[in-house]
């Protein structure tokens, strides 16, 4: 069973969403990555251009998507002391369907 993932490279602050969470995803044109910090869990799910704070992708059929901020890594590196600033580390998530509003991948930060 194919599942969701996503990459955490520290040294590059960059989350790479891979093309089998974007196909589970149905290549969305907008993404939210959004951080749980008292759950040290990330979730990647669809969004529509009017929404606030979205992330523009461009995915077509490829095989992932790169986004790069430093103040996201930054807030994901203070989740977890073992998180090590020159790794990178792959996480695999799971659907959510409990949440009916939205299309969301969960991974949990390094445990």
């Amino acid at each position: 069973m194919m599942k969701p993932t996503i990459t955490l490279d520290m040294k590059k602050n960059r989350i790479r969403i891979h093309k089998n969470t974007l196909t589970m995803l149905d290549y969305p044109d907008y993404i939210y990555i959004l951080v749980n910090p008292e759950k040290r869990k990330i979730a990647v799910c669809r969004a529509n251009n009017t929404d606030k704070d979205v992330i523009h992708i461009t995915s077509t059929h490829c095989s992932y998507c790169d986004i790069y901020s430093t103040e996201l890594m930054e807030q994901i590196s203070s989740l977890n002391e073992n998180i090590i600033s020159n790794l990178s580390y792959r996480l695999q998530g799971e659907k959510k369907n409990n949440y009916i509003a939205f299309d969301i991948r969960l991974f949990e930060i390094i445990k």
